[in-house]
């Protein structure tokens, strides 16, 4: 049994506990506590509805905030404001008028091609869809050859090359006729 087993067991708790204060980040929306409580506030009974027709008027006094210095020396800030509101009834909201659908033309599909073969040269045609896990090799092709045949490039010699190096050695072997490839 290892004899330094409590100072590696010690070593690896004081590691850990390093890394655990240094990466701590506490979660401040849990911990924020407020300075003070707010006081319940009891609700006062609910005011008669107003008469219609009737002006209101309404003290805004108590809504102004703590006057300011530059506020304090102007006349205006030192009396209280009072408005006159008046209830009238309330039309309901219109609905949207419908709006005609214009009628948008189809696109002419002519028009459209001549002006893809402006801008851009003809694609080649798609490579011939495989229809098969497998191929066979035709009478002088090459491992280029079957690729471009089954991929539509020449690029994908070496996947092919790489699915069949069983059977082929080196990519550069000549292919038998009659061969069966296998097309990854």
């Amino acid at each position: 049994m290892n004899r330094h087993v409590g100072a590696s067991f010690t070593l690896s708790v004081l590691v850990v506990v390093f890394f655990a204060v240094i990466l701590y980040e506490p979660d401040h929306t849990r911990s924020r506590v407020p300075a003070s409580e707010p006081e319940p506030v009891e609700a006062s009974p609910t005011p008669p509805p107003p008469t219609p027709g009737v002006p209101l008027i309404e003290s805004t006094a108590n809504l102004l905030p703590e006057p300011s210095p530059t506020l304090a020396a102007s006349p205006s800030s030192s009396r209280p404001i009072e408005a006159v509101v008046s209830l009238a009834p309330v039309p309901p909201p219109k609905p949207p008028a419908p709006s005609p659908r214009a009628r948008v033309p189809a696109p002419d599909p002519r028009a459209v091609v001549q002006v893809v073969s402006r801008r851009q040269p003809p694609s080649p045609p798609p490579p011939p869809g495989r229809h098969s896990a497998f191929t066979q090799v035709a009478e002088g092709e090459s491992l280029s050859d079957v690729a471009l045949r089954v991929y539509g490039t020449s690029e994908a010699t070496t996947s092919l090359w790489r699915a069949n190096r069983d059977i082929i050695a080196r990519r550069e072997t000549p292919l038998a006729p009659g061969l069966v490839l296998r097309t990854p």
